[in-house]
């Protein structure tokens, strides 16, 4: 079989965000390596505005130069601006755009469409259905997508999220610390995990609230601060690397309260860790996330369900390693890198023959 050129576009691997980890353990794939050559294209970069813009600008004018030069163009979007963007270098392809896999992240683009005029949706649409192939990260987003008129079924495949799993499971289940990751915004809800951290604390005072993210911290801080647990909660930033690592193992709960969401990698991450999870009923979590089994959901914005969730947990080592130890086993077995990267392979070939 003859190799396959992709150029894989979409935020800087070293960027902040799930989108960046995905990519990241894309080109960091030795499997796919073997079948497929694939180049990096960041079209976005993290900074301040003007530096991100002029970036942006640059590599989509640069793009037009080198676009016929490749098999496959693997574009990764997300709602909004991040859309847009990609829309003109979809629309720059022409007739290659039926080489297209456009890769659809986050949990925001429902919103998004439904804020969009006619004319937006419309334009949208038309993206959608000149690609080859649009990748949805759940069952779930497929039938939104195909419910909402974005897309047909039948251009769409199903390729949820992956993680490499670690070789051992370093979870210290006497701990009670809670570790939430993510952006700190309305969406991804922080404040819902510190109003039910100032029940638990009560109950619970050895309890450590971690919120490791991007975005404006102070909304949250100011809040920890007026329910009087201030002390409690820690706002490191994004966090990568070994600090990153270090999360993982020195907290037991991962918890994750989104409004929308698609398929995190934090929460694949956490897990493949064996921390036991509790995250809402969003997206594609409940795909990944069974009941009572391999972690616990409760319902969006009900902080008291959550405490109560949470108090369960602390007050049980057993029910935290029964949870993280499913959880861990749940990853391997249908969320690992090998599995992922040979659909991908698969994909990819089926557009370019």
């Amino acid at each position: 079989m003859r190799e396959i050129k992709v150029l894989m576009v979409g935020p800087d691997p070293k960027s902040q965000g799930g989108m960046a980890t995905v990519i990241g353990n894309i080109l960091n794939s030795k499997d796919l390596a073997q079948t497929v050559k694939i180049t990096a294209w960041p079209s976005y970069i993290d900074g301040p505005i003007p530096k991100r813009a002029f970036f942006s600008i640059k590599r989509e004018i640069d793009f037009r130069k080198i676009r016929q030069a490749y098999d496959i163009y693997h574009i990764h979007t997300a709602s909004g601006t991040s859309f847009w963007r990609k829309r003109r270098y979809i629309c720059s392809l022409g007739k290659a755009s039926q080489r297209v896999v456009l890769h659809v992240h986050g949990g925001g683009f429902v919103d998004f469409w439904d804020r969009c005029s006619s004319n937006q949706r419309e334009k949208i649409r038309t993206t959608f259905n000149s690609v080859g192939k649009v990748l949805a990260l759940s069952e779930e987003w497929a039938h939104i997508y195909s419910a909402r008129g974005i897309c047909d079924m039948d251009s769409i495949e199903i390729l949820p999220n992956a993680v490499d799993i670690p070789e051992c499971n370093k979870t210290d289940y006497e701990s009670n610390n809670v570790l939430f990751m993510g952006r700190l915004n309305e969406n991804k809800s922080p404040d819902v995990l510190v109003r039910a951290a100032a029940i638990v604390n009560s109950l619970y005072p050895d309890a450590k609230f971690t919120f490791a993210g991007d975005g404006d911290p102070s909304p949250y801080e100011t809040l920890a601060n007026d329910l009087g647990i201030a002390d409690a909660c820690v706002f490191p930033g994004w966090v990568m690397g070994r600090s990153r690592e270090s999360l993982f193992n020195t907290n037991a709960i991962y918890c994750l309260p989104p409004k929308r969401e698609a398929l995190p990698m934090g929460l694949l991450e956490a897990m493949s860790r064996g921390l036991a999870v509790v995250a809402t009923r969003q997206g594609g979590i409940p795909s990944v996330v069974e009941n009572g089994s391999s972690g616990r959901l409760f319902e969006v914005g009900n902080y008291d369900e959550l405490a109560e969730i949470l108090c369960d947990l602390m007050g049980s080592v057993a029910m935290k390693r029964s949870l993280g130890k499913a959880g861990r086993a749940r990853i391997q077995k249908s969320f690992g890198m090998q599995a992922y990267v040979e659909k991908l392979a698969y994909i990819y070939e089926k557009l370019a023959s």
